[in-house]
């Protein structure tokens, strides 16, 4: 069976993906392009309900957080839900338009992301150093026009971006049902709502894979119903 090259290489660098975040402190910074977008994603919905962002930290330990204010149960639950979902549906958005070819788009996304977060939310040391970091590898990227490179780099990035966001959503429902305290968002709307934090946590991890098999769906003959043809190739 003769598997086409483009799919060789996307399989070949979401395996490469896989493989840098586990080199250590290169590993934990790439992981970061996770956070960013979920905590980009909290601060986004923030504005959508007339809130205001106080700022973003993001952390050596991959973790990050965004301060913000709203009012309203229904506005804080919107914004706790962003996260996660946030990230999902980003990681497949950018895979549906290197599905058609707008590599150099992606990279101006990300370059993007990062300069609003510079300009107006993070603060903190190694968060500045991270967008300043990753934003200059996007950039130098785009700048050089060497279209190999730019698909390999758009590629490994958005992979990166989508297996964190799968892992880390499995990582919120381990932590919301054997320690519902550490379980982040889960707990937020566990208080919010009263509704467990474990069922948050599935939430969470369902849509997670849900945005998964759609992206699989782009690139590889899985079943799909009627209304989702357009993600074929």
């Amino acid at each position: 069976m003769n598997i086409p090259a483009d799919k060789i290489l996307y399989g070949s660098l979401i395996g490469a993906a896989v493989l840098l975040t586990r080199i250590p402190y290169v590993g934990k910074f790439f992981r970061l392009i996770d956070t960013l977008i979920h905590e980009s994603a909290h601060a986004f919905m923030t504005l959508v309900f007339s809130g205001s962002v106080d700022r973003i930290d993001l952390f050596t330990n991959t973790e990050g957080q965004a301060v913000t204010r709203s009012k309203g149960k229904f506005a804080w639950i919107m914004i706790s839900l962003a996260g996660y979902i946030g990230s999902s549906i980003v990681s497949f958005g950018l895979f549906l338009l290197l599905s058609r070819g707008h590599f150099t788009t992606v990279l101006y996304f990300f370059i993007g992301v990062c300069v609003v977060n510079l300009i107006l939310w993070v603060r903190n040391g190694y968060g500045i150093f991270f967008l300043l970091l990753f934003g200059s590898l996007c950039g130098l990227t785009a700048y050089a026009q060497v279209p190999l490179l730019t698909k390999c780099v758009t590629i490994l990035f958005c992979a990166l971006l989508w297996m964190d966001a799968l892992i880390s959503s499995a990582i919120v429902l381990y932590l919301s049902l054997m320690q519902t305290k550490n379980s982040g968002d889960a707990r937020s709307l566990m208080q919010t709502t009263k509704i467990p934090a474990f069922l948050w946590g599935l939430l969470f991890f369902v849509q997670a894979v849900f945005f998964s098999y759609l992206t699989l769906a782009i690139y590889f003959p899985v079943p799909l119903p009627q209304w989702l043809n357009f993600l074929k190739i």
